[in-house]
């Protein structure tokens, strides 16, 4: 048993020094740049990746997603989104609190006739 082992080691120390698996991991694991489609290697850290010149493009490793452009579009759709809340929550808070005023002058009567007659 101990003989198969040390055999095993070896070849296993063999593979890792063999120099075709490592040209066969940067053939197959490099990612193609989204705006002119040479590959790239991730070799830092950091998800942000640039191209090489001429091109520079910037993008995110997982996504490939443009990193760091500024999009009209998508603040416009922002600040609608955030006016849509802000409405929606002043809304709220109104309903309850005119509620609670009711509630606060003793109009519990009132209120539960006011929800019979709907």
């Amino acid at each position: 048993m101990f003989v198969r082992r040390t055999l095993i080691v070896t070849k296993w120390i063999l593979k890792n020094s063999d120099e075709s698996a490592n040209v066969n991991w940067v053939l197959a694991n490099p990612k193609a740049c989204p705006e002119c489609k040479r590959p790239i290697q991730k070799n830092d850290g950091y998800m942000l990746m640039t191209c090489r010149p001429p091109c520079r493009h910037a993008f995110c490793w997982w996504c490939l997603a443009p990193c760091n452009r500024y999009n009209e579009k998508e603040k416009q759709d922002w600040t609608e989104k955030r006016r849509k809340m802000a409405k929606q929550l002043i809304d709220r808070y109104t309903r309850y609190y005119e509620r609670w005023v009711v509630k606060a002058k003793g109009g519990w009567r009132f209120e539960a006739n006011a929800r019979c007659q709907m």
